[in-house]
């Protein structure tokens, strides 16, 4: 017959440990899920700081722009900061391929902001409910979570100060005194 024991192999269960509101330790396989230390650093921003050899590189994502979706080129206000950013972005030489949904969740959390900003300037920070009584306007709490949002996007993509002081722009390309030449623009020289 077997026998059924509500104990533990060390006491009873953690379930059952007597105390209110103790804190039950993960298992092994939740605790691997959990991110702990800083955020690696992606390894074109290695490069750029001589912290990583580019032979290793080879399997990069493409440099450049990524195209813009049409979510974020039907929003005036998103896509224009889609333009500015990605513009910012491709003249450090910190903007791939593989950026696109970071680049969306910047430029939506951007777009957002702006519209409940607009909210927040023509109806103001306090309104009335259905029966009269004064609360905060919901454009407040809109326009607090897309400024949250937009800083975590900005910080992933290298532009807050922050992050700028931390990663330099990429080296220019190295002038090529013929090719200027050639093209009737000669430098310096």
């Amino acid at each position: 017959m077997l026998q059924l024991s509500t104990r533990g192999p060390h006491g009873p269960p953690r379930a059952f440990s007597g105390k209110i509101g103790a804190r039950i330790p993960p298992l092994a396989h939740e605790s691997s899920r959990i991110m702990r230390g800083r955020k690696p650093t992606p390894p074109a921003l290695r490069v750029l700081r001589g912290d990583r050899p580019p032979a290793r590189l080879a399997t990069e994502p493409a440099p450049g722009i990524p195209p813009k979706p049409e979510t974020i080129a039907t929003d005036p206000v998103a896509s224009s900061e889609w333009d500015r950013m990605a513009g910012l972005l491709q003249a450090r030489g910190v903007i791939s391929q593989a950026d696109l949904g970071i680049l969306v969740v910047y430029c939506d959390a951007y777009a957002r902001l702006v519209a409940a900003r607009g909210e927040l300037a023509r109806d103001g920070l306090i309104v009335s409910t259905a029966v009269g009584a004064a609360k905060l306007n919901p454009a407040a709490t809109a326009a607090a979570v897309a400024a949250r949002e937009l800083r975590t996007a900005a910080a992933e993509l290298g532009a807050t100060p922050t992050a700028r002081a931390r990663v330099p722009a990429a080296d220019p390309p190295p002038r090529d005194d013929l090719e200027e030449f050639l093209a009737g623009r000669p430098g310096s020289a």
